[in-house]
């Protein structure tokens, strides 16, 4: 740390308030004010700053992740659907696993809901960490 004179440290974020104090002239007698030192408000507000940007990174790293997620879930739906068709060709022998592929459908929308219900919640978190 810089120092200005022995023991007095050098501070570079201040805030100063003051005026003149004036006759009944308008005549300016003296200046009288007051210099407050700002530099713990800077450093919150800097190691803030951080935070918010690591968890708008953990966000984008759920999102992306998330997307992945949808991604197979409409694979496997296309899945669900081929072995719906596989097991009503092979009529009564294919009933068990018709249901299933009805099962896996069934489990495929509730996780797809789940997933775009993830990536709302997240772009929500992204648009309040942006106002902060």
């Amino acid at each position: 740390m810089v120092e200005t004179r022995p023991g007095l440290p050098l501070v570079e974020w201040v805030i100063e308030q003051g005026g003149a104090v004036v006759d009944s002239e308008g005549g300016v007698i003296y200046l009288e004010g007051i210099v407050t030192d700002i530099e713990d408000r800077k450093e919150k507000e800097r190691l803030r700053q951080q935070l918010i940007e690591v968890i708008g990174g953990i966000s984008n790293n759920i999102i992306s992740d998330t997307q992945k997620i949808l991604q197979t879930l409409k694979t496997l739906r296309m899945l669900s659907l081929n072995a719906s068709i596989e097991a009503a060709r092979a009529g009564d022998a294919g009933r068990g696993f018709a249901v299933v592929a009805g099962q896996v459908k069934e489990l495929a929308a509730e996780t797809g809901t789940s997933a775009e219900s993830i990536t709302s919640l997240m772009n929500e978190l992204e648009a309040t960490l942006k106002k902060v």
